[in-house]
This record gives structure tokens, C-alpha cells and sequence, in this order.
């Protein structure tokens, strides 16, 4: 997908006499794109639930909500966390975590209390965690599991940040050609049906005015829906 993506940027670029984009600000600028948009599906899944509740989004192919979960599913991931003795906390040492989902404990879901109740549903006998009923609190990505003699056996549902895209070149006669087969090439992980908002966000990172009747379309759109999300 990135070719493509920097193809038609290259490709609108020209036709507007804006110049030439290097790999290294394509590369800064896709990347950006890509993590503005994956933010965006988090949203759009919210506001999409909100419409199915209220009966206003069909089922099979347009069942919109089923499609961005599966978007966003591609970035889910489960690991261990790893117990430090000094802190108490668990951490996501070598792990790159972007959201939380949920937290077991011996295939248990902890549930997450608030940090400024914790203390006092630990003196509660009715709600204090237990070993069966665990509870977590989060300082910084950083989990401290409740009841506190809990060490081991952790492991947290999450979503983890898209790997930073790379458009990867050899020179040929002092011209960058694609070249995916180098050891540090990453393409886009977004969905496929992402790739035209990607490239409108390239291009307006750029500052390319967008005339295009095809992909002005799609821009209104994006429009539309910031408004929208701008009034509730």
C-alpha cells in the first residue's frame, strides 16, 4: 500500500507544480497519517455502536461497527507483563502498548478501579479484591494488581501502536526506486479501504489543494464526519 500511497502523492504533486517530496519527509509524513487515522477508527467505532444502539446501522456488508472492529483487531495483541520488585508494578517491557483493553490474572479479568478509591475498597470487606475478584489500577501503562500479593501469572489484552511505515529505495542513476526487499522496509498496516484517507492526509500535511472530483468527494466526507463529531 505504501508504493501506491506515494505514488498518487508524487503523482498530484507534479500535476500541481508543488515540487518534489523526499523518501525521508514521505516516510515522516505517512507515518503521521497512518497514526492519525488509526486514532480516528477508535472514534469512528464509538460513534458507529452509538448508531447501531439506536437502531440507525444495518447488518451483512454495512454492519459498519463489525467492519472497523476488524480494522482495529489487526493492531490486538496478548501478552505478559513483566513484575518489578521494586516498583510493585507490572510493566510492558518490550511491548509497544497503545491502549489497554483488559487485564487477567490467572485467566481471571481484573477490573480496574479508580485510584482514588482503591485504598478504601481494600478496607471494604464487600468490594475489596481478591485473588477470584482482582482489581488493577494504572499509573503511566504501569499496572499494580490488588490484592498486592499478586506477583505472577499476568497477562493484558491490548492494542498495540501500527509499526512506523517505511518507503524503502535503491538509487539508480541519482533517482530513489521502491525497492520493499530492503531489511527495513514497512508498509502500511491500515486496512486496504484506508488508503485514499491516507493519502488526503499526505497531501494536506503537504499543503496540496485538492481538486480532484473523485478524491474532493472523499475530503467532504471526512468533513462531514469532523463535524459531526465536532457537535456531539
Amino acid at each position: 500500500m505504501i508504493n501506491r500511497v506515494r505514488n498518487t502523492t508524487l503523482t498530484l504533486m507534479n500535476k500541481e507544480n508543488r515540487g518534489f517530496v523526499s523518501p525521508s519527509e514521505f516516510n515522516r509524513l505517512v507515518g503521521l497519517a497512518q497514526l492519525a487515522i488509526f486514532e480516528e477508527n477508535f472514534y469512528h467505532y464509538n460513534r458507529w455502536i452509538n448508531m447501531q444502539n439506536n437502531r440507525m446501522s444495518n447488518s451483512e456488508y454495512s454492519d459498519i461497527p463489525k467492519n472497523i472492529e476488524e480494522k482495529i483487531d489487526v493492531f490486538a495483541e496478548r501478552d505478559a507483563y513483566t513484575y518489578n520488585d521494586t516498583t510493585g508494578a507490572f510493566e510492558p517491557i518490550g511491548l509497544d502498548v497503545y491502549r489497554v483493553q483488559q487485564v487477567f490474572f490467572n485467566n481471571k479479568i481484573a477490573e480496574k478501579a479508580p485510584k482514588s478509591i482503591i485504598n478504601l475498597l481494600q478496607d471494604e470487606n464487600y468490594a475489596s479484591p481478591t485473588l477470584k475478584y482482582p482489581m488493577y489500577v494504572d499509573y503511566g501503562g504501569n499496572l499494580i494488581l490488588y490484592p498486592e500479593s499478586i506477583e505472577d501469572n499476568v497477562e493484558v489484552f491490548y492494542i498495540r501502536r501500527p509499526k512506523a511505515p517505511k518507503w524503502t529505495f535503491s538509487t539508480v542513476q541519482g533517482n530513489p526506486i521502491y525497492n520493499p526487499s530492503a531489511p527495513d522496509f514497512q508498509d502500511l498496516e491500515l486496512h486496504p479501504s484506508d488508503e485514499v484517507a491516507v493519502t488526503i492526509k499526505v497531501l494536506s500535511y503537504l499543503g496540496l489543494s485538492i481538486r480532484d472530483a473523485d478524491v474532493l468527494q472523499v475530503s467532504k466526507q471526512e468533513e462531514i464526519d469532523k463535524n459531526n463529531k465536532e457537535r456531539q
